[in-house]
């Protein structure tokens, strides 16, 4: 058996003491409860990071919707339009025909037309004629039809054969306009 040969003080202090073990255990106790609160901070941080990501997409999709729905409202608006106005288009085609043919048919005998010309409003009449009285009154019958918004000669010439050659131009109300102010 060893023989101890220190003084009894040493003993006490190498022995087994309560107080050192509970001090170092909550030591560890802390820095470990330390360690995981920081590792949980971090993941709760990355979770709302995550989330707040989540939403700025989410935020960006719906901006992006509503830019998209905002452009479909205005093309559909533009749609409309187009609509209406080829709706008006084609019950004012329908009503060209009539003007055409009111045009030609107002003519006498002593006139003859020999070319009708377009351009959106603007139309041209070229003919000839043995009379200037008849000229003269083939312009003021179609001043009176109400189809035109101007009518007005542009060139009257004589030539040898006795026929006067005309053209006239004028600009036409749309037939919609032209029924309305004959009303």
């Amino acid at each position: 058996m060893p023989i101890n040969l220190r003084p009894p003080e040493y003993a006490r202090k190498r022995g087994f003491h309560w107080t050192r073990l509970v001090f170092v255990t909550g030591i560890i106790i802390y820095i470990f409860s330390m360690f995981f609160a920081a590792i949980y901070l971090k993941t709760l941080k990355m979770e709302k990071d995550i989330s707040l990501s989540a939403l700025k997409a989410n935020y960006q999709l719906t901006i992006n919707e509503k830019n998209n729905i905002e452009e479909k409202s205005i093309l559909f608006k533009n749609l409309e339009k187009d609509k209406k106005d080829l709706e008006k288009l084609l019950y004012s085609s329908v009503k060209w025909y009539s003007c055409l043919d009111l045009i030609i048919n107002t003519s006498e005998s002593e006139l003859y037309i020999e070319s009708l010309q377009g351009s959106g409003t603007d139309i041209y009449i070229n003919g000839r004629s043995q009379k200037l009285s008849v000229i003269a009154g083939y312009l003021s019958i179609l001043e009176q039809t109400g189809l035109f918004h101007q009518i007005d000669y542009q060139e009257v010439k004589g030539y040898a054969g006795g026929y006067f050659y005309f053209s006239l131009r004028g600009q036409m109300n749309t037939p919609v306009e032209a029924e309305d102010s004959a009303v």
